[in-house]
This record gives C-alpha cells, structure tokens and sequence, in this order.
C-alpha cells in the first residue's frame, strides 16, 4: 500500500508540472535510454570484435615470427652472395625482432602438445641464430669450408624450422577453430540479449512518449470538440471544471469562464470587436501613412546642390591644407556623381562617357594603387555620337574587378574606326568568359522569352551578367539591333567587351 501511495504520489506530482516541464523529462528520459543503447550496442560490438580477434591472435603473431625469419634468411643468403655489409645489418635487425617475439615462449618441455611445440620451435630459431652468426663470422674471416659447412647447416636448420612452424601453424588454426566455434555460440547468445534488450528500450521508449503524448492531447482534444460546438452557437455544454495546474487547466478554467459569460455578453464584446478592428485599420493606415511622409521628408533633405557644396568645401580645405592629392580625389568624385545625376542623364556623347572613365580610373587607382594599371588608346578627336549614359562604366568596372584577380590588373580601353562604326573596345587581364557563360548572357539578349529562361546563370555570375545585359539591353533598345556589342575572350587571356556605335546616325534627347 505504501508503495502504490509512492507511486501516486509521484503520478500526481508529474501531473502538476507545466507542460514545457513534462515534455523536457520525456525528451531527456528518451535520451538517456537511446544513449545507454546505443553505448550498450557499441559495447558489445566492441566485444564481438575483441572475441573474433582473439581468436586468431595467435596466428597473426606467428605469421610476424616467421616473416621476421623468412626475412633474415634471405638477408643472410645475400651477405653469402654480394659481402653487402647493409644485408648483416638488416639480419641484425630481424634477429632482434625474432628475439623480442620469442621472449614469452617456453624454455622447457611440456606435456601440453602446444607449449611442447613452441618449445621446440625456439630451440630451432636459437640453433639458426647461432649457425647464421657463425655464417656470418666465417664470411666476414673468408673461411670457404667452415662457410660451406656451416651455411648447409644453417639452411638445414632453417628448413626444419619451417616445417615446424608449418606445423604448429596447422595446430593453432584448429585449437583456434574450437575457441571461434565456442566464440560464435557466445556471441548468439549475447546477440539475443541484445536482441531483447533493444526491444524492451524500444517499448518502453514508446510507452513513455504515449502516456506524454496522451497527456498532453486528451485535454486538447477535448477542448477541440468544445470549441467546435461554441462555433456552431451551442452554449448548452458541460464546463471542464479541470483542477489541473499545468497551462492547459488554465485554458480550461479560462474556457469555462468564457462560456459562462458568452451568452450574456456576445453582443457587446461582437460591437466591441468591431470597433476594435476598426480602429486598428485606421491606426495601421496612419502609421504608413506617416511613415511614407517620414521616408519623404528624409529623401528631400538630400539635396544633390548641397553634395557638391559640401564636396566644394572639401576640395578648398585641403588645397588650404596643401592635400594636393585630396583636393584631386574629391574633385574627381564630384565630377563622377555630377555625371551620374544630370539632368539630361538619359543619353551622353561618346567624350562624355570617356570623360567619366576617366573619373572612375582615377577614384579605382586611388584605391587599388599600382595593382591597376589602366591603358587608353583613344585618337585625338571630337567623338560626338550618342549612346545610352552609363554604358562604358559598369564594363571598366567588371573588367577592374576581374583583372584584379592577378596579382596585377590592367584594363585597357580603345576607340577606333571601323566600316560604319566607331568601334570601342573594353578588355582585361583575368581568366577570361567560360564559354557557357557568355553563351547564357547573349541569349538573354536574343528576344526569345522562352530561352531566356531556360539559360539560368549560375550564382557566382550572377551579379556580374545581370550587369552586363543590364548594359547591352539598353544599347539594344537604344539603337533597335542587336550587332552592337559581343563578349570575346582574348588569346593571351582576359575577356573583351566590344560596343560599335554606329558612325552615320547621331541620337538626341527628346
């Protein structure tokens, strides 16, 4: 009785806790049991393992004895042969490691037919030790009949070591054949141990997560049904009347007050809703509202005439300061954003936006010092044709970028004449377009909606060719055909972007 009274107890007291509580005991209770699985599982693995290879333990180290022999028999049959002193070296080498391998084997007879085998076995390999140092000794004094004498013994001996080894090798395998047999009927054993073992953790694992779930759900469900009958406008229903302490008799206490006073108040706290939503939109439309004015009002006070005021006085501060190198920096960066917020900004002359290249290179040369070299072949004329404005920009900037991806960067720009163009030319010293590349970026100039999806770039072009057709998208609609520009990728590598503005036709703002 007092035990049940414990178990109660306890029941009751798991009860009270909050859910977050309940559900962080049956995840760590889970735990713990996957954990001492999973440690058995690897135990006895691991025991599996050590059976098997204690098995056939004996084996491996006498397959290493007679590797270490065989190795110094064919060390000393060299020396015999070549007088190669780095053969008695390497026979030196390998009698130690026989020596350490034998130092736990038997020095005495036995009646166990083993230990009587691995007996005569190191009497053997002591009898070759000694014969192979007298070898050696007769070889180094050239001694020629102690030599012949003394290696037939050796070799003699050698042999009979073999075959015992053979033997005893042929032995072991059998006794270890009955020691795996008794092994593997111990390793079924513990394999339906084990077998059990995991399906009671998995019962039981399972129990745990029910009865929690069950607990947890059952007030949920039924709460569920409640609110389903209140839905449908039936207030004739039993209250739960939960002494739970947990958050769901909470919500019961809280749904059973809710229904006593449903009736009675429906229709002001439906009014009261109402009113409620409705003031909510009016706040919500105010406050973007106030927000669109509050983005305005900072916009505005961007004033682009007091950008080069400012930009003004900086130049004036340091060539007071004698910053001459400043005053040129700032000067240059008042001309580029100048360019860029022009009113007429839709179309410029080609001198125009060679003029920004030079801007640019000077800001870009600033920041990346000698690592840019910049080249411009331009000949020294008016080039009066129109384009789209910020066309030769966004080309110096990625041929900068990718240039500068070698130690040393040089971007090279060209203007020449060619039949009914003027050819401008825009190339780098980087890797070059993949062919791919370039051919997904033109097709996405070819007018073909459906292969223009098709050719997705990759994300790490991404960024790069939505800039580029952003350029050639415009000089495509801006001159109505599509032979002004083309990717190429020169021979002693880099890329080159080409734009031919047609000679014959000037373009002017509306």
């Amino acid at each position: 009785m007092r035990k049940q009274a414990r178990k109660l107890k306890l029941l009751y007291l798991y009860q009270r806790r909050s859910i977050k509580s309940r559900l962080t005991m049956t995840v760590f209770t889970s735990i713990i049991f996957m954990f001492l699985t999973i440690l058995v599982n690897w135990k006895i693995n691991l025991y599996s393992v050590q059976i098997v290879g204690d098995s056939y333990k004996s084996n491996v180290l006498l397959n290493q004895l007679f590797s270490s022999i065989e190795r110094g028999e064919e060390s000393l049959d060299n020396f015999v042969k070549t007088f190669n002193y780095e053969e008695v070296d390497f026979f030196n080498t390998c009698k130690r490691k026989v020596q350490s391998e034998l130092e736990n084997w038997p020095n005495t007879h036995s009646m166990n037919e083993l230990a009587e085998k691995r007996y005569v076995i190191a009497q053997l390999v002591d009898s070759w030790l000694r014969l192979s140092d007298r070898v050696i000794s007769c070889r180094i004094a050239n001694t020629t009949q102690d030599l012949r004498e003394n290696y037939a013994r050796t070799i003699e001996c050698y042999n009979m070591l073999v075959n015992q080894i053979s033997e005893y090798e042929t032995m072991i395998l059998r006794d270890n054949k009955k020691s795996f047999d008794k092994n593997q009927m111990i390793l079924s054993r513990i394999s339906r141990v084990v077998f059990v073992y995991f399906s009671i953790s998995f019962v039981l694992i399972l129990a745990i997560l029910y009865f929690t779930i069950t607990q947890l759900l059952q007030p949920l469900e039924n709460i569920s049904e409640t609110a389903n009958l209140v839905a449908k406008r039936n207030f004739d229903i039993p209250l739960f009347n939960s002494n739970a302490k947990d958050e769901i008799g909470n919500i019961c206490r809280a749904f059973d007050s809710m229904i006593i006073s449903l009736n009675e108040y429906m229709n002001t706290i439906l009014e009261k809703a109402r009113t409620e939503n409705e003031l909510k939109e009016q706040q919500n439309e105010m406050l973007r509202l106030y927000s669109a004015a509050k983005i305005n009002a900072l916009q505005t006070q961007i004033s682009p005439h007091f950008l080069f005021n400012t930009l003004n006085t900086g130049v004036q501060l340091a060539m007071m300061e004698g910053a001459d190198k400043t005053s040129e920096f700032i000067e240059q960066l008042a001309a580029f954003f100048r360019y860029n917020i022009r009113p007429e900004h839709q179309t410029a002359t080609i001198d125009e936006e060679l003029m920004l290249i030079e801007h640019f290179v000077y800001i870009m040369k600033v920041r990346f010092g000698s690592r840019l070299e910049f080249v411009k072949k331009v000949p020294d004329e008016k080039f009066n044709q129109r384009l789209p404005s910020m066309t030769l920009q966004p080309l110096v900037e990625n041929c900068i970028k990718h240039g500068l991806m070698n130690s040393q960067g040089m971007v090279e720009l060209s203007v020449q004449h060619i039949p009914d163009f003027i050819e401008i030319c825009i190339s780098d010293n980087g890797n070059g377009f993949e062919p791919e590349i370039r051919e997904k970026i033109l097709s996405r100039l070819s007018g073909n909606e459906e292969k223009e999806n098709a050719f997705a770039l990759p994300e790490n072009e991404e960024h790069t060719g939505i800039g580029i057709i952003n350029v050639f998208s415009r000089l495509k609609l801006f001159f109505q055909r599509s032979d002004i520009f083309d990717i190429q990728n020169k021979e002693e590598g880099g890329a080159k972007f080409i734009i031919r503005v047609p000679d014959d036709v000037f373009y002017f703002d509306n």
